[in-house]
C-alpha cells in the first residue's frame, strides 16, 4: 500500500465525474438526519436532468418509507429522468429484514438497483478491488460501480478488477470535483452537464472506508467515503 499510493499518478479532477455529497450541513437543514429527505433527492434529480447529465448514481439504500409525498415526488423524478439512475440495493446477505428486502423491490421500479458492496482485504479491512456484480434469483446484478459505467456506456465486465487509486493535483487523495449537495441549487448547471453524477454520503462516522492511502496518509485521512470509492472504480 505504501508502495502504490507514494508512487501513485497525481492527475487533474475527473472532468467526467462530479460527486455531490451529502454533509453535516446538508443534514443540519432537516428535521431528521436519516433517512435521507427524499424531497431534497427529487429535487437533485430534476437539476440534473435540466442540465443534461450522462448517468445519476445514488449511493443511498432505500429500505424504508419516509413521508408519503416526498416518497411520491423522488419515484416521480427517476420515472420522468432520461439520463439512467442507479440506486443501492442490499439483500439477505447484508441482515436487511424482510420488510425492508419487500420495500426496496418495490419502491423505485425505474431505477437500477445495484448492489453498493464494497471489496475489502479480509485481514486489514482495506478496499482494494472492485466489487463487480452478484448472482440472484432473477439473473446477475452488477454492482454499483459497475452498473453506472455500464449505464453511462462502458463494458465493466463481470470480473472482479483492482482498483486504481489515484491523487489529487495537490496530493490530497480525491482527484474528483467535490460539492455538497445543498449547494446544488446555486451552482452553474455547465459545471456538472454532460457528467457522470454521484451522491453519497460525506460524514465523520458513516460510511468510511479504509483505502491503500492509510498507509501514506493515516487512517483518518486514508479512509474515504464510499461513494469517493466509487467514483475512483467508475473511473
Amino acid at each position: 500500500d505504501l508502495r502504490v499510493t507514494s508512487t501513485a499518478a497525481t492527475m487533474e479532477p475527473r472532468s467526467d465525474i462530479v460527486i455531490f455529497t451529502v454533509t453535516e450541513d446538508t443534514l443540519a437543514q432537516y428535521p431528521y438526519r436519516f433517512p435521507l429527505d427524499r424531497g431534497m433527492l427529487a429535487d437533485a434529480i430534476v437539476r440534473f436532468n435540466d442540465a443534461g447529465v450522462r448517468a445519476i448514481g445514488m449511493d443511498v439504500l432505500f429500505d424504508q418509507p419516509t413521508e408519503f409525498a416526498k416518497d411520491r415526488r423522488l419515484a416521480a423524478a427517476i420515472s420522468a429522468s432520461k439520463a439512467p439512475v442507479v440506486v443501492g440495493w442490499a439483500s439477505a446477505a447484508e441482515e436487511l429484514t424482510p420488510d425492508q428486502i419487500a420495500y426496496m423491490k418495490g419502491y423505485l421500479p425505474d431505477a437500477i438497483h445495484a448492489p453498493s458492496n464494497l471489496v475489502k482485504d479480509g485481514g486489514d479491512g482495506t478496499v482494494r478491488w472492485i466489487y463487480p456484480g452478484v448472482e440472484t434469483e432473477n439473473g446477475y446484478r452488477p454492482a454499483f460501480a459497475p452498473a453506472l459505467a455500464a449505464a453511462a456506456g462502458a463494458d465493466p465486465g463481470r470480473q472482479t478488477e483492482t482498483l486504481f487509486f489515484r491523487r489529487g493535483p495537490d496530493g490530497s487523495t480525491a482527484p474528483f470535483r467535490v460539492f455538497p449537495l445543498h449547494i446544488l441549487k446555486n451552482l452553474p448547471k455547465q459545471w456538472y452537464a454532460g457528467k457522470i453524477v454521484l451522491i453519497g454520503a460525506d460524514l465523520p462516522n458513516e460510511d468510511r472506508h479504509r483505502t491503500p492511502f492509510s498507509a501514506l496518509l493515516g487512517n483518518d485521512a486514508g479512509s474515504l467515503p464510499g461513494v469517493v470509492i466509487h467514483a475512483f472504480a467508475i473511473a
